[in-house]
């Protein structure tokens, strides 16, 4: 694998592929509530419930844009645009089918509101799992600031601003627009999920992984040593999820001050994975690296399996019956929309300059 940095664009994409996987198991295995009826996994309650945090993969997309932000060559907010606007119109291509699908189905009533609200992910009826489009967009606005902020301090003040001051900024921000669900679903994102974006630009920009490599012990007990990181990972981020700083009292509410430890146990994450993977050939990643290519478009069209047409489109989904089957099908049916949707949505984002 050819690298640009410690991660390369192969590995990247692999990665991709890995969370799309993750993502997918999260979203049909452990929210049996999500079920229609006909549609159970009894046996999978158990697994569910243990498994819900853990194989959240929002975290490994969240790591990689905040790593990838370093390589930019452009820092601007101009940049910025273009790149949520790389996002946007796959969204939107996806978006104005999936409505159409609903309006046809009778199981979305249109409103000029709604829709606009659902460009920009604030409402999600028809684009259920896609609350991140408004949280990127926001860490897009906000990464040129952050740049420029982070090349004045040095490290320990860059990990104690960046990673801390957001959460203060954003539990504030709740306190003061706590009557608006809107806002403080935005906000809840945000206070999880941003520190996992700084986490991956402190990462790329102080070479992290590349100082973790220097490190004088013999590659066989360093490989032993990843594969226990790896499995560590997803059994602390059952345990211990989260590290909380107690509350702050008003005369209206109360706001509860907490890190999600995904900052650790992401790029923990991610550079086992990656030091593990580069034991094998690189042909056997090929259908992970095609995922990946495709992630975002993948994330967008499983939405219709679940949205306000799964009536008629889940029992399509879980057609299979068995779940390791369901979860193949729903790979190669998630695929053959995602690669006829990026036909299309391909040659719109190019014409972005």
């Amino acid at each position: 694998m050819k690298k640009n940095n410690f991660i390369s664009l192969t590995e990247s994409n692999i990665l991709k592929g890995v969370a799309l996987i993750f993502m997918y198991i999260h979203h049909m295995f452990t929210f049996p509530e999500w079920y229609i009826d006909g549609i159970s996994y009894p046996s999978l309650k158990s697994l569910a419930q243990i498994f819900c945090n853990p194989f959240n993969p929002v975290s490994i997309f969240c790591f990689i844009t905040g790593y990838t932000y370093v390589f930019s060559k452009n820092k601007t907010l101009k940049q910025s645009f273009k790149k949520i606007l790389k996002i946007l119109i796959p969204f939107w291509v996806v978006l104005i089918v999936f409505t159409i699908i609903g309006v046809i189905t009778k199981t979305y009533d249109f409103s000029a509101g709604s829709f606009l609200l659902e460009m920009f992910s604030l409402k999600r009826s028809v684009m259920i799992f896609c609350w991140y489009i408004g949280f990127y967009i926001i860490v897009m606005i906000s990464m040129p600031l952050i740049s420029k902020i982070s090349d004045k301090m040095n490290t320990t003040q860059n990990i104690l601003v960046l990673l801390f001051i957001p959460i203060i900024i954003f539990s504030a921000l709740k306190g003061i627009f706590y009557r608006n669900d809107i806002i403080i679903v935005i906000l809840n994102n945000l206070i999880r999920f941003y520190p996992t974006v700084m986490a991956g630009y402190l990462v790329s920009k102080y070479k992290v992984f590349e100082k973790l490599e220097s490190i004088d012990i013999k590659e066989r007990y360093k490989l032993i040593l990843c594969l226990f990181v790896l499995i560590s990972s997803f059994l602390l981020k059952y345990l211990v999820p989260n590290l909380s700083f107690g509350e702050i009292y008003s005369r209206r509410h109360m706001i509860s001050l907490s890190m999600n430890l995904e900052i650790i146990y992401t790029p923990l994450f991610i550079y086992s994975f990656i030091k593990l993977a580069r034991l094998f050939n690189a042909k056997l990643y090929i259908p992970l690296i095609k995922i990946g290519k495709l992630s975002m478009l993948m994330w967008f069209t499983h939405c219709l399996f679940f949205n306000c047409s799964k009536e008629i489109f889940m029992p399509i989904l879980y057609a299979p019956g068995n779940a390791i089957l369901v979860l193949i099908w729903a790979i190669i049916l998630n695929y053959a929309m995602a690669f006829l949707f990026n036909i299309v949505t391909s040659r719109l984002v190019k014409l972005i300059k």
